[in-house]
């Protein structure tokens, strides 16, 4: 499981840190972070995101939702 992904400008530095934590293994071998934060070097700011629930269930995403035409389309951008 990534826990931490640097982003750099094209000259190599560094301007953001997405870091993952408050790991849980949900189902199996299937590991989620509960907290996501992102930090922006440049302006001295972060963002995070806590899960506070989750839910799996075989048909929460259609599966033609998964098929070219449907991407293709722009259906999903309304």
């Amino acid at each position: 499981f990534i826990t931490r992904i640097d982003y750099s400008d094209r000259r190599g530095e560094l301007f953001k840190r997405q870091t993952m934590s408050n790991l849980v293994n949900v189902e199996g071998g299937i590991w989620r972070a509960n907290t996501a934060r992102m930090e922006n070097m440049r302006e001295n700011t972060a963002t995070v995101i806590e899960v506070g629930e989750r839910q799996f269930a075989d048909a929460a995403v259609p599966e033609r939702m998964f098929v070219e035409r449907y991407l293709t389309s722009q259906e999903h951008m309304r």
